[in-house]
């Protein structure tokens, strides 16, 4: 088992870096998997998980919702991978007020994490990535926009005010559903 505490660091180090290599690959020369068609998909309530609280994100058309017993409580713009994690239902594992990434080659800071992939890398909710000198890796004005799907390597960007209300309202457990 890879993620063992006995693996030397190095060997670690070494199957994320290959995992990275093979996600750039795959958001730059794979297709995203057949899905709806952006232009059909419209945010749903039926979408919504069957937990108490949940989240949906849509990606194709790069935007979220938070549900409360299956209603929309709230829609966010997001800006997402394309094919990493696969479409499917996953659960809220750990929540986290900051983490440092090194994604992209530099130390990003990536606040209100809230993980629902486990593994190394974790994919999760989180604010825009700041990086150590405080400049944005993206505009803020761009989270939402289409053209801006993949450019994430797998987590769900979105903006300030949203990280915080994600962050409040999810818990361990709830369940996120990522479609397209």
């Amino acid at each position: 088992h890879y993620d063992s505490p006995s693996q030397p660091e190095k060997v670690r180090r070494g199957l994320f870096d290959s995992w990275r290599r093979t996600a750039r690959l795959l958001t730059k020369f794979v297709e995203p998997p057949p899905g709806p068609d952006p232009d059909s998909l419209v945010l749903s309530a039926a979408d919504c998980p069957s937990t108490r609280r949940g989240a949906v994100v849509y990606r194709p058309i790069q935007r979220g919702m938070l549900c409360d017993r299956g209603k929309i409580i709230h829609t966010f713009p997001v800006t997402t991978g394309r094919v990493v994690p696969l479409p499917g239902e996953f659960t809220i594992s750990s929540r986290n007020t900051v983490v440092r990434s090194t994604e992209g080659g530099h130390v990003s800071i990536l606040k209100n994490f809230v993980a629902f992939t486990k593994g190394s890398p974790r994919i999760a909710f989180h604010s825009v990535p700041t990086l150590r000198d405080g400049s944005l890796v993206q505009p803020l004005s761009s989270v939402g926009e289409r053209e801006r799907w993949g450019t994430s390597a797998g987590c769900i960007r979105v903006l300030p005010d949203d990280s915080k209300r994600i962050w409040q309202f999810l818990r361990n457990g709830d369940k996120v559903r990522l479609i397209g």
